[in-house]
């Protein structure tokens, strides 16, 4: 039961490494997408630079548009964050979790093997026991 308890814990600790590592690559792909987002936004100045007069309005537009897009990106990054975080203290509740039931273990294994000494030591003097009892008839 308490094996079945420790490989549970330790199943779920797996998942909570995996969990991790996908907020993890959730975060890099969001921070490529906000990269992305501002080389754009830097095309897009240059491009307004250039010609300005003709294309004001759209580069205007762009902007507001890749400000939205990285805000966006930015309050995606925080809830990974956010998340990560609470993953992470997860697994470090479930390795407490399977450290104390290990210790639970070791403490269980010991008494178990005293009382099966004390048990044995117990059985061999009723032995003796016996048999001088029987030795005595």
């Amino acid at each position: 039961m308490l094996s079945r308890t420790i490989l549970e814990v330790k199943d779920r600790s797996g998942s909570l490494t995996d969990a991790i590592q996908s907020k993890q690559d959730d975060i890099t792909f969001t921070q490529q997408r906000i990269q992305t987002a501002e080389s754009q936004k830097e095309a897009a100045s240059l491009a307004s630079r250039d010609a300005q007069h003709k294309h004001m309005s759209t580069v205007d537009s762009m902007s507001r548009d890749l400000d939205q897009m990285q805000a966006s990106l930015m309050s995606k990054l925080a809830d990974s964050a956010q998340q990560l975080e609470e993953a992470r203290q997860k697994h470090q509740h479930a390795k407490a979790e399977v450290a104390g039931n290990e210790e639970r273990l070791q403490r269980l294994i010991f008494e178990a093997a005293s009382a099966a000494v004390s048990y044995k030591e117990r059985v061999e003097t009723q032995l003796r026991s016996l048999k001088q009892q029987a030795d005595s008839l």
